[in-house]
């Protein structure tokens, strides 16, 4: 954010404007103010209409990096950066899977074109039920100490600890939304390498699960799913389930949360992710639903649709 100034020496503001200071240069009359990345979300999808960057050579990947240690195995990030020293803004990559499958590398080509946009992207390795069959809170654990990596490590990384945004996808949506919503609930933490808060600026949540508690009509395959996440039945884990909601935590101070649907969803459906956002009536957040997609879509391909990818980029442009 640029601060505005308007300097005048005291003896000439009545008459010709002053001359401004090497060190306190006058205000630019077009200077843009700080933007709200949610309205600037919405304006750039209705818009439609953005260059898409692409990723090149002189983007560079530093990892495996290990961010904790968890008893079965090391977790691991993959961090690309732009060219240039930084520090960058650095987007948190969570894929999808239904909690029990889908792998980091999948997102290895978004990562370099959101290099080419100026952000750095770490690619984040978390447990996977079908895996290692961790009990819940274990993968929203590690994407909380992966965010604490990269903020402590940040001078080292050439990153900046405080412009960190999650992105996922599906499951790894639920993450993202439990970053930004539920960063100040102690009981969803893990054995991290590093202390300090698990704070995002922002979130980007695709398609994602976002309220599990029992009385929410999920299918038969989704209710599968969550039974491998949770450990048992969500009618058997109320306390659980909700905790497992991200949108059961709201709060005006929560980081804003773009949730991105599909109109033809079958998987997660539009009018679920509509009944759970009507429970964040304090937290900021906005809802976008892409016309004629299905599950599974991707952000910033050619073939991928442009009003979601506009507003994406939008939205890191005002964070």
């Amino acid at each position: 954010m640029r601060t505005l100034a308007i300097l005048c020496l005291l003896a000439g503001c009545g008459a010709s404007p002053a001359e401004p200071s090497p060190a306190e240069p006058a205000a630019r009359a077009d200077a843009e103010p700080e933007r709200d990345p949610l309205t600037a979300a919405r304006e750039a999808f209705a818009d439609g209409r953005c260059e898409l960057p692409r990723g090149s050579d002189d983007a560079t990947t530093r990892g495996p990096l290990i961010y904790a240690e968890s008893e079965s195995k090391r977790l691991h990030l993959d961090l690309t950066r732009p060219e240039g020293e930084g520090p960058h803004p650095v987007a948190a990559l969570f894929h999808g899977g239904g909690f029990h499958g889908g792998d980091e590398d999948h997102l290895a080509g978004l990562a370099r074109d959101l290099a080419a946009a100026g952000w750095a992207a770490a690619r984040i390795e978390y447990r996977l039920a079908g895996r290692e069959h961790p009990d819940f809170p274990a993968p929203v654990s590690d994407a909380r100490c992966a965010v604490r990596y990269l903020r402590a490590e940040a001078a080292d990384l050439g990153i900046d600890p405080e412009r960190v945004v999650a992105i996922g996808f599906s499951a790894g949506g639920h993450l993202a939304a439990a970053l930004a919503l539920q960063a100040d609930d102690g009981r969803l933490d893990g054995a991290c390498l590093h202390g300090g808060p698990p704070d995002v600026r922002g979130a980007v949540a695709f398609y994602a699960p976002l309220d599990l508690r029992p009385e929410v009509p999920w299918d038969a395959s989704a209710d599968r799913l969550f039974t491998r996440f949770l450990g048992k039945p969500r009618e058997e884990a109320r306390a659980l389930a909700t905790l497992a909601s991200p949108v059961s935590a709201s709060d005006p101070k929560d980081a804003p949360l773009l949730v991105i649907s599909a109109e033809d969803d079958a998987i997660v459906p539009r009018a679920v992710t509509e009944h759970a956002l009507e429970q964040l009536s304090d937290a900021p957040h906005a809802h976008l639903v892409q016309a004629g997609a299905g599950h599974g879509f991707g952000l910033l391909g050619d073939e991928d649709p442009r009003a979601t990818t506009c507003a994406v980029l939008a939205y890191l442009d005002a964070i």
